[in-house]
């Protein structure tokens, strides 16, 4: 009975067998109806097998089911040379009664592999490109700061084209040999990973070794679970001075779980990652700059989710397109461009001119461009930066990158390379690449600030282009402050007023630039100087020092920002090559010039806690290279207020100091220190240090002195003396001493209205006056012809003009007045 119903099976089955119409026979009948077009654009692929009903075919991340009966299977490619997601067609052929019924789809069969090509065009297209005639050039800048990930998916071995590890090969050997990146420093996610069974489509194993130089470059399978332990990595590792590339291509598609079409995924091995899901991985990284490069389908649909600050983001396609394959090359169309372009040449060596400029360096807005322009295919490339023209200042060696030296040879025992932060052990606040001239006729040595009103004093400003490509964006902005060894930022820089030791109430500091200056575009390497007329205020207003200034220049630019900043100026200017201090003060030691002592102040910088502080006298031992200690020539003393002296004699102590007087130390040591000092918040004290020679004869160098504040967190801020022996002066501090016109300003500082009272001691006078800022531009003029003899007040109306520094000119029969005004 067992052999009677096995016999029976069989019979049928094989009845059934030659019943059937072979596969292909269906494929002569569905190309004669015309079923599956003559269109050799078009690939078509035959099932070897006869699919039982109900079928479950496995495409991708989906399921396609065959009907209810015995069927070929024939699947037809739309667009072959494009990624998918795109057009297909899944035919099924019923083998007994030559019915067919057709399913679109966007994916292929994951058994591709197993079926039977039954047409196929430009087979050759299956090979790797060779990039051994690749130039390679020399890297600018640094490999430390500079990180790439590489995300290549392809879903499965059938789906994974030789394209796409060619792809990536060319953007790794980019990377390396052109723009200098250090292995260690790209992390690349490509198809099964180090797995070493086959994984493409032509039946072979990714070579691991991405540029050829013998070492394995695939780290990581391109999964989900790798993609957020590469991030989570980069996450803690970098910061606001790094730059992030990141390049990403094979399949794509449209996620039909997204709530709109923009929503868009990117296939990987044998999963898929959605816009949400990837911007997320990506936001995790607080790197300075980051740029996107996406190769696959639909890929324009992640620029809505990956957009931000500091981003440059380029696509082979929008949301709702495909991406594809070039013509008669084996890589992606659109990327084949773009990294010819950063690479300035084709693999095979062959030069291309993306530099439209001529500037030295590629920026990701002409690799775009000239990608953009070369792309050939039914694409349509799309572009995305913030802020505005962030493309046209970013390359793979990243932005442009704006600095002021801090320290710089001889003068310094070492230079400034513009490294965050400033691994410098010496002082902040004398930047070389900062300096005073009392006029402005561009010398580049410093002078103490000149009082004057008839012409500025002029300040210079040196910035300097490090980075590796131009920049254009930066603004410059200058800020002086009464010297101090405690300046706190920005309370002490901007419209701030302080008691005078007599106690007058006076600006002790604010902005010199009342609009910030351009810089002008530079290039790599390239460097200018920046010069800005001051006024510095009336040396008489003050009880003590006469002519010291403390000076901060501060370069802005939303391509290259200022990082996180705190109240002390010191960590600022350490810690962000944007900012550079000076706070050195020319000090004459030849007695014929009449300075007995120069003034400095102490101050507690916090406003709400007290602080114990120490006050440091190094005597050219503080980051210089000097031999010629002051010292031994002279004698230095110190005088402080009186509360300041008895609390350090309270509570503090000393070394290589003696008390000698009231108030006053001697200091005999190189390195003296008075520690210990307690200061309420906020507090000021005076401290007036004098250097007097043991011969009054010409030193040919220079002295250099330093006042250094510190407690127990580190330095707070300090005071150099640059002293030398100079030539017998004017005095410049008599001009203005005496004013040409009786004349009374008020209110000063004004809101709306400033009120100028003034005196005529002749009949028939011409009165005029111009208010002008610190531009030199003339706002408000007015003149008055035929004025008798008397006191006259003049109004004017100040309330549309912006809060600041002006100058009032008031000139009687040919004599003149300047009045600094300050506009509330």
């Amino acid at each position: 009975m067992k052999n009677l119903v096995i016999f029976t099976f069989l019979f049928l089955t094989s009845a059934h067998i030659w019943s059937q119409i072979p596969m292909e026979k269906a494929y002569e009948i569905l190309l004669e109806k015309g079923v599956i077009s003559q269109d050799k654009n078009q690939w078509v692929y035959g099932s070897q097998e006869v699919l039982p009903p109900n079928y479950s075919i496995r495409s991708f991340n989906k399921t396609i089911r065959s009907p209810k009966s015995h069927s070929w299977l024939f699947f037809i490619d739309e667009a072959p040379y494009a990624n998918w997601e795109h057009p297909a067609q899944y035919i099924f052929f019923d083998v007994e009664t030559a019915r067919y019924e057709i399913t679109k789809a966007t994916t292929p069969p994951d058994m591709i592999r197993e079926m039977k090509v039954l047409r196929k065009h430009i087979e050759t297209r299956e090979r790797f490109l060779d990039f051994a005639k690749q130039v390679n050039n020399i890297p600018c800048g640094t490999s430390s700061n500079k990180y790439a990930v590489i995300i290549s998916g392809g879903w499965n071995q059938g789906n994974n084209h030789v394209r796409y590890w060619n792809d990536c090969s060319f953007v790794y050997k980019t990377l390396v040999n052109k723009y200098g990146y250090a292995d260690a420093n790209i992390y690349t996610l490509m198809s099964d990973g180090t797995n070493p069974a086959a994984d493409i489509s032509n039946g072979t194993n990714s070579n691991p070794d991405l540029d050829g130089d013998g070492d394995n470059d695939i780290q990581f399978s391109a999964t989900h679970a790798n993609i957020t332990s590469v991030f989570n990595t980069l996450s803690g590792i970098l910061d606001e001075d790094d730059e992030l590339f990141i390049f990403t291509t094979d399949h794509g598609g449209v996620d039909t779980s997204g709530a709109t079409a923009w929503d868009t995924l990117l296939y990987l091995w044998g999963e898929t990652i959605n816009d949400d899901e990837f911007a997320t991985e990506v936001n995790k990284v607080n790197a300075g700059k980051i740029s996107i490069v996406m190769e696959q389908c639909n890929s324009g649909g992640f620029i809505d989710d990956l957009s931000g600050p500091n981003r440059v983001i380029a696509t082979a396609a929008r949301h709702d397109e495909l991406s594809w394959a070039g013509p008669t090359i084996n890589t992606d169309e659109f990327v084949y461009y773009w990294t010819s372009a950063v690479n300035e040449a084709f693999p095979s060596g062959v030069f291309v001119g993306s530099d439209v400029n001529a500037d030295g360096v590629v920026t990701k807005r002409e690799a775009f461009d000239y990608a953009e322009t070369q792309d050939s295919r039914p694409e349509t490339p799309q572009f995305d930066e913030v802020p505005v023209n962030l493309g046209d200042q970013l390359t793979l060696n990243g932005t442009g990158d704006l600095y002021i030296m801090d320290n710089r040879t001889p003068y310094h025992s070492s230079s400034d390379t513009g490294i965050e932060p400033n691994p410098f052990s010496g002082p902040m606040y004398t930047s070389r690449d900062i300096w005073v001239r009392q006029n402005m006729d561009g010398g580049t040595s410093h002078q103490n600030p000149e009082y004057k009103t008839t012409s500025p004093n002029g300040v210079y400003v040196r910035v300097k282009n490090r980075g590796c490509a131009p920049i254009s964006d930066g603004k410059l902005r200058v800020y002086f402050s009464k010297a101090s060894t405690g300046l706190s930022w920005p309370t002490n820089w901007i419209n701030f007023y302080d008691f005078t030791p007599g106690g007058s109430y006076l600006l002790h500091g604010d902005e010199i630039t009342s609009i910030p200056l351009n810089i002008p575009n530079l290039n790599p390497g390239d460097e200018t100087i920046i010069e800005i007329p001051w006024y510095p205020p009336n040396p008489n207003d003050f009880d003590y020092d006469k002519h010291h200034f403390c000076l901060i220049a501060r370069v802005i630019s939303q391509i290259d920002p200022i990082g996180v900043e705190t109240s002390s100026v010191n960590s600022n200017t350490r810690n962000n090559n944007n900012v550079a201090w000076k706070n050195v003060s020319v000090y004459d030691a030849n007695p014929s010039n009449n300075v007995s002592y120069t003034n400095v102040y102490v101050r507690n910088t916090d406003l709400k806690r007290e602080d114990i502080i120490d006050l440091n006298f190094y005597d050219g031992i503080y980051g210089t290279n000097t031999t010629n200690h002051f010292l031994k020539h002279g004698n230095i003393t110190a005088t402080m207020s009186p509360e300041l002296f008895e609390r350090w004699k309270a509570y503090g102590d000393g070394r290589g100091i003696e008390v000698v007087g009231r108030n006053t130390i001697q200091i005999f040591e190189p390195k003296a220190v008075m520690t210990g000092i307690p200061l309420k918040p906020g507090e000021t004290f005076s401290l007036q240090m004098q250097f007097k020679l043991f011969k009054d004869t010409p030193y040919r160098r220079p002295f250099i002195y330093d006042v250094v504040q510190s407690n127990k967190r580190g330095v707070i801020g300090g005071e150099r003396f640059d002293i030398v022996y100079g030539q017998k002066e004017k005095d410049i501090f008599k001009e203005n001493s005496k004013p040409a016109i009786n004349l009374n300003v008020y209110p000063n500082p004004a809101t709306k209205q400033l009120a100028i009272t003034y005196q005529t001691e002749k009949t028939n006078n011409t009165v005029s006056f111009t208010l002008k800022n610190m531009e030199g531009d003339s706002l408000l003029s007015d003149e008055i012809k035929h004025q008798k003899k008397g006191v006259f007040t003049q109004q004017f109306d100040i309330a549309s003009l912006r809060r600041g520094i002006y100058f009032l000119t008031i000139t009687i029969n040919g004599k003149t007045t300047v009045k600094k005004v300050f506009k509330k």
